[in-house]
């Protein structure tokens, strides 16, 4: 075992105490190789190395790189429509629409939300609440209306149409007070009517209370309706009632008999042709209810014929 004296350690370390070539102290690197700088442009980065030569490296980011975008959607393309399928509301009738729209615009409220939400044509659900149309409506095609219709304004056809009626619907129909047809809301009618009068219009625009003796008889003739809402059955159909609760009242109804003005006062009707006064056929009666024997629908479509009994 070698013991060191206490001079080796306070002498000065000199190259032949260097144990490898790493621990000199004066030994020359070579530095040519190394990286001394870096910068970058865009998502390029280019590192210099000590003997002035460089090396690039790009990050693949898709920021260098030009996109063709004629091909993608621009907003200009949607015409203004929003999430909210353009401000129309639940309820069809509180929103607004501007520009033009092709294909199917038929649904129910609760899945008119977002686009998201819109329906094909394929999966177009029956039309179940109201729907307010102002201005004009063009309806190609079928189409089917259950229920009662109303419709304010004019319609016109280039075309026939048909109405059938089956007996469901007449059943439903006279199980009820109901009309149908062509009714008046006119301007006045005179104080004396009472409800399912025959009346007549006179020539100063008002309807009164039709008497089967006179020639008032021969005049244009409707049933009263509703006397508060001065409303006026001119043609049509009316559920007649052989009680006079829920309908005019007509005297010994027969299926299929005409109906005339009942003669000895004419507010009524009868299916008995009047021995005096003038004899005019009001229509016809063409269906009684299977439920209650005493509930008829008749056809009111007064003749333009009449004659005068002496």
């Amino acid at each position: 075992m070698s013991i060191i004296r206490k001079e080796q350690l306070t002498n000065p370390l000199s190259a032949s105490y260097a144990l490898t070539a790493s621990y000199a102290e004066n030994a020359s690197v070579n530095t040519g190789s190394l990286l001394t700088t870096a910068s970058v442009v865009l998502n390029t980065i280019t590192f210099t190395k000590g003997n002035g030569s460089t090396f690039p490296i790009v990050v693949n980011t898709g920021s260098g790189t030009t996109i063709n975008t004629s091909s993608l959607v621009t907003t200009s393309s949607f015409n203004a429509f929003t999430a909210s399928i353009n401000a129309f509301t639940a309820s069809y009738n509180t929103g607004s629409f501007s520009g033009s729209f092709s294909g199917s615009f038929h649904g129910t409220a609760s899945w008119a939300q977002s686009a998201s939400q819109a329906l094909t044509a394929s999966f177009v659900n029956t039309l179940k609440q109201n729907v307010t149309i102002s201005g004009s409506l063009n309806v190609t095609g079928s189409n089917t209306f259950i229920g009662n219709q109303s419709i304010t304004g004019s319609i016109s056809t280039t075309e026939f149409f048909t109405t059938t009626i089956n007996e469901a619907s007449l059943e439903n129909f006279s199980k009820n007070s109901n009309y149908a047809g062509t009714v008046i809301n006119t301007r006045a009618i005179d104080g004396g009517v009472v409800l399912y009068d025959v009346v007549y219009l006179e020539t100063d625009g008002e309807w009164y209370q039709n008497n089967q003796s006179t020639n008032n008889s021969s005049k244009k003739l409707g049933i009263c309706l509703d006397i508060d809402k001065r409303l006026i059955l001119t043609e049509g159909h009316i559920v007649i009632d052989d009680n006079g609760s829920l309908g005019p009242n007509v005297q010994g109804p027969q299926l299929g008999t005409p109906i005339f003005i009942r003669d000895g006062g004419g507010t009524a009707m009868s299916c008995g042709s009047p021995t005096t006064g003038y004899v005019r056929i009001l229509g016809h009666i063409y269906y009684q209810n299977q439920n209650d024997s005493s509930l008829y629908v008749m056809r009111f479509n007064p003749s333009n014929d009449f004659y005068l009994l002496g």
